[in-house]
């Protein structure tokens, strides 16, 4: 995302776990709204502690499954830009995180060397959640982008119950 569209943007960072790259998005694009979502309530009350020590206002941290902050209306196709980073298979990742992004956003995924592979194993499971062509761009060897651009609203049905869309994924 260009920064000027990211100063400006509601970000959902799904599986925030320490906090990248969320936290690192908060500190440097003081504009944006960044909300970690955290299914452990562990990481989730670090991610509390750092948001207070770094007076980090522009940050919000959700204690929640994916599949249920998803389907909660607050947070439910709000945010510009869904970033995951090492939570999911592609395929899971578009229904854990294509209900939370807005019709006109991005999900960008961090992704490795198989990245091309992941999008084309999701390709349905992407287009079923709102997602239009998937694009891979590769800042380095080992690590890869995947943007998917939301294109159509996420149908009601999904995100299915916690747990079911990394057990059987579209």
């Amino acid at each position: 995302a260009a920064p000027e569209r990211l100063a400006r943007s509601a970000v959902a960072d799904v599986g925030s776990g320490a906090g990248f790259p969320g936290v690192p998005v908060a500190i440097a694009v003081g504009g944006c709204r960044v909300t970690a979502i955290e299914a452990s309530a562990r990481r989730a009350a670090f991610l509390e502690r750092v948001r207070a020590e770094l007076e980090l206002a522009n940050l919000s941290v959700v204690r929640g499954r994916a599949e249920s902050v998803g389907r909660d209306p607050a947070h439910r196709e709000r945010y510009d830009i869904v970033l995951a980073r090492a939570v999911a298979p592609l395929a899971t990742l578009a229904e854990l995180c294509m209900p939370l992004c807005r019709v006109g956003g991005e999900l960008i995924a961090h992704k490795g060397r198989g990245a091309a592979g992941e999008v084309e194993a999701a390709r349905r499971a992407l287009r079923d959640t709102g997602g239009g062509p998937a694009r891979v761009v590769g800042p380095g060897a080992d690590a890869r982008l995947v943007v998917v651009p939301k294109i159509a609203p996420t149908p009601g049905r999904f995100p299915r119950r916690d747990g079911v869309p990394a057990r059987r994924p579209l």
